[in-house]
């Protein structure tokens, strides 16, 4: 009899355990069945997909994706797909797998809409990719669009991937598989134990820019020069419209005096707004890195730019170089030895005609504020 009791016990609790197993394991639905064959069917001028096995061994068969420029007017590319086959409504994420073949982070955005563009704004969700392997998990549940309605994911009209401002006036390469939807945290099959999913993270992110300065701190001789001196009350003064820069001591605790730079469009037709100088007083050639203190004092992610010119932008491209700023204080460093511009030439530092921080596309359609102070050359 007791040799009864204990096997109904024991098959409840098998039960038991399947049942909660099973409450927790996600449900998904695959977006884009790429090992079927599947491939988008909206992809801007210029910009490609195709299959590739060329990162097999990281992520699987892949979408090799490459996003460009639409047009010198048009600084933006996409690719994605139109009218999706099935309701969104029932899930709360979109995740995936991702590789960067490059040694630099990369900014895109998921735009997804679910009206045409003349009738209302898109939900737009930027994420980074660090080089390597990555995987993203954009959460959906309550995602509203730039001009504030909640996205009604039983109607959408498309999604894709896309990429803006000066970074992809030359192609930018990456990889995506595994495209699909979920309700839940993803659960190791036969386990029953959560598999942590990386969100665009931002302990990575820290842990990346932390590996890029304790790299460069060990080429550096310590001769440095300041770019422009805060102390004597220098400001910033090529500034586009719309956009402002001044000195604050806001966060004056965490990285002292700082300049306040609130980055905007210009215009509608011209998605962009920069803060910098003019031409340098000296010569940057002696120098290799480009430093600085940043202070984010939002709670999402902001990727800027470092924009410089050796010559007109009637006569050629600049040297663009991204950064991305977690929320708090952030120690930046650019490389600057062998930088090549837009167009393919390299960098003259002895001849530069302007620098900036600039930023492009719907992250600075509502003004974006960060603080940049202790900006300085080093060797």
């Amino acid at each position: 009899m007791i040799l009864k009791k204990i096997g109904w016990l024991t098959a409840i609790m098998v039960l038991l355990n399947f049942g909660l197993v099973c409450t927790i394991e996600a449900k998904t639905l695959t977006v884009l069945d790429t090992e079927n064959g599947e491939m988008p069917n909206s992809i801007s001028d210029n910009s490609s997909a195709t299959f590739s096995d060329e990162y097999e061994g990281e992520i699987g068969m892949a979408l090799k994706i490459t996003l460009v420029w639409k047009a010198d007017d048009k600084p933006w590319g996409w690719t994605g797909v139109s009218n999706p086959k099935r309701s969104w409504a029932e899930f709360d994420k979109l995740c995936f797998d991702a590789y960067n073949p490059t040694d630099e982070m990369l900014s895109l955005s998921l735009t997804i809409r679910d009206m045409p563009a003349s009738q209302g704004k898109p939900f737009d969700e930027k994420f980074v990719l660090k080089p390597g392997k990555n995987e993203i998990e954009i959460e959906l549940s309550g995602a509203k669009s730039s001009d504030g309605h909640e996205i009604d994911f039983a109607k959408l009209v498309s999604w894709a991937f896309t990429g803006v401002g000066d970074n992809f006036k030359e192609p930018k390469i990456f990889y995506v598989s595994n495209i699909r939807l979920a309700t839940s945290d993803e659960v190791k099959k036969g386990s029953g134990k959560k598999e942590t999913k990386k969100k665009v993270k931002k302990k990575e992110v820290k842990k990346a820019e932390k590996k890029t300065v304790k790299k460069a701190a060990k080429k550096s001789s310590g001769k440095t020069t300041p770019v422009i001196n805060i102390e004597n009350g220098e400001n910033l003064v090529n500034i586009s419209e719309n956009s402002e820069a001044k000195i604050s001591t806001d966060f004056e605790d965490e990285i002292g005096e700082a300049y306040k730079i609130t980055l905007a469009w210009k215009a509608a037709d011209k998605p962009w707004g920069w803060a910098g100088m003019g031409s340098p007083k000296g010569s940057w050639a002696e120098y290799n890195m480009f430093k600085f203190d940043a202070y984010n004092s939002g709670k999402e992610l902001l990727t800027i730019s470092l924009q410089l010119r050796d010559m007109p932008a009637s006569q050629g491209a600049a040297f663009t170089s991204n950064f991305v700023l977690q929320p708090g204080k952030n120690e930046v460093v650019i490389e600057l030895a062998g930088a090549k511009c837009g167009d393919g030439h390299e960098l003259d530092l002895s001849k530069l005609t302007m620098w900036c921080f600039t930023a492009a596309g719907e992250t600075i359609k509502e003004p974006k504020t960060f603080y940049i102070t202790n900006i300085r050359l080093e060797e």
